[in-house]
């Protein structure tokens, strides 16, 4: 029995989904056993094989250029009994699993640096004059919130429901520094900009804060977020009555 493919949107599923799938070609006889998962792993679901992989794709120089590209070919043309009933499938999902905890592990960076950065200019704003440099790192100085939202953009777009709340905050309180809708892949506008009531509209608009696109913008990344577990987010639309799809 094949393991379901499944609509991942957050890094937990997407690796659980590889890693289920994983699991799915140890079941063939022709599939041989991998060492059990070191217990010093950085990652989850990863054994050894994985491990080295990983080391693999960390370095600049060994990494392939077109990792992720190729490995999306490698899903989309392959047949499913190949992948999943298989030794060169099992190889495919331990390459998959290196590459999602890569690129985890990316996203994560930018999300510290991101929040480094968001961090730094939120206190610059409330002194007039640069803060004490024992209060920030002094090379934040050559950021500019528009580089946290793009590092906010990045990783909210990869499945960070961090980062999707965030994403939705500077919507809410810098939207002059972002696109005029980022949505989030593969999802439907119509539907997004559909959740905008008549009421929220008129209200928003009248105190001069966001137009009805940008307000359906903040809620489409406040449900994202929640969907990926983020309880910020959660709170936010219960307290705002948008409780939609992020349950």
């Amino acid at each position: 029995m094949l393991v379901p493919r499944t609509k991942a949107t957050s890094f937990e599923e997407v690796i659980a989904n590889c890693t289920e799938r994983r699991a799915g070609t140890m079941r063939f006889k022709n599939v041989a056993k991998t060492p059990s998962p070191s217990p010093n792993s950085p990652t989850f679901g990863t054994d050894e094989v994985v491990d080295t992989l990983l080391s693999i794709f960390r370095d600049p120089e060994l990494r392939p250029r077109t990792l992720f590209r190729d490995l999306q070919y490698i899903a989309a043309f392959v047949p499913a009994a190949t992948l999943d009933q298989s030794a060169r499938g099992k190889a495919f999902w331990d390459a998959g699993l290196a590459a999602l905890a890569f690129k985890q592990e990316l996203c994560d960076a930018m999300i510290v640096r991101a929040t480094e950065i968001t961090k730094y200019h939120i206190l610059a704003s409330s002194f007039s004059s640069p803060p004490p440099s024992n209060t920030q790192p002094t090379e934040l100085a050559h950021t500019t919130l528009q580089d946290a939202a793009e590092l906010w953009i990045i990783a909210a777009k990869e499945g960070s429901a961090t980062a999707a709340r965030e994403l939705a905050l500077l919507y809410l309180t810098h939207p002059d520094l972002l696109p005029r809708a980022t949505l989030q892949p593969f999802s439907k506008p119509k539907e997004i900009f559909r959740t905008v009531s008549a009421k929220k509209e008129g209200s928003m608009a009248e105190e001069g804060r966001l137009d009805p696109v940008t307000f359906a913008v903040v809620f489409h990344w406040m449900e994202v977020a929640a969907n990926g577990g983020d309880k910020d987010a959660r709170d936010f639309l219960r307290n705002n009555g948008g409780w939609g799809i992020g349950k």
